[in-house]
């Protein structure tokens, strides 16, 4: 979880790319994998942040979002969505599996 947290700070929070490689020798419980199938579905992660958290980093990005949308008030939602849109455009997972060693969970899969 402490890993998600810099990839959504550094994605999200400062707006910079980054690209977060997952092999199946990482997978120490498969919990995880439900954590990763929510950011690729959805670029959420429920329960990342604690509510201190996500108030320090959408404080951060009122004068950002306000420069790149001058008419979208700066409201708590807004912000919020601000911020995870910043992670979708600049978080990228790679996923590497081995098919010999394991199975691939079919809620990886996406049309």
């Amino acid at each position: 979880m402490d890993d998600l947290k810099v990839l959504y700070r550094t994605a999200g929070q400062q707006g910079k790319g980054i690209t977060f490689i997952f092999t199946d020798n990482e997978i120490k419980d498969e919990g995880f994998l439900e954590y990763m199938n929510n950011v690729i579905a959805s670029g959420e992660v429920s329960n990342l942040f604690a509510r201190d958290e996500i108030d320090e980093i959408t404080q951060d990005l009122i004068n950002v979002m306000k420069a790149e949308y001058p008419r979208r008030p700066p409201t708590n939602e807004n912000l919020y969505d601000y911020f995870i849109t910043r992670v979708k455009n600049n978080l990228h997972v790679v996923l590497c599996f081995s098919p010999v060693r394991m199975p691939i969970p079919s809620v990886l899969f996406w049309n």
